[in-house]
């Protein structure tokens, strides 16, 4: 049975694939940012022609999380949770996934 199973399982190159990066991990090359960006963009993983790979300029990792929303602006800056716009990056997270959704 599992034997079959592992036949019939195709993985990520059968599934459309969104990922969305700060960038803050780009300009270190974090979280394998400069091998996943361009294997997706390039069709290596996820679905040719259905997946892709970004970032959001000028967002930092605490922004992909509800804390920048939730924190005052001021003291998430002072604790560099954001840069100051943490709406901007949420509505265009949102936006971006949400496309993705809408095509696949």
């Amino acid at each position: 049975m599992k034997k079959a199973i592992l036949e019939q399982s195709k993985g990520l190159e059968s599934l459309p694939l969104s990922m969305i990066y700060c960038s803050d991990w780009v300009k270190i090359n974090f979280g394998h940012s400069s091998v996943t960006i361009p294997g997706v963009n390039l069709g290596s993983m996820g679905l040719p022609g259905k997946s892709e790979a970004s970032y959001v300029e000028g967002s930092r990792h605490f922004e992909f999380s509800d804390n920048s929303l939730i924190v005052p602006t001021w003291l998430g800056k002072a604790l560099t949770f954001t840069d100051g716009e943490p709406e901007r990056v949420a509505r265009e997270i949102a936006g971006r996934t949400l496309a993705f959704l809408d095509r696949n």
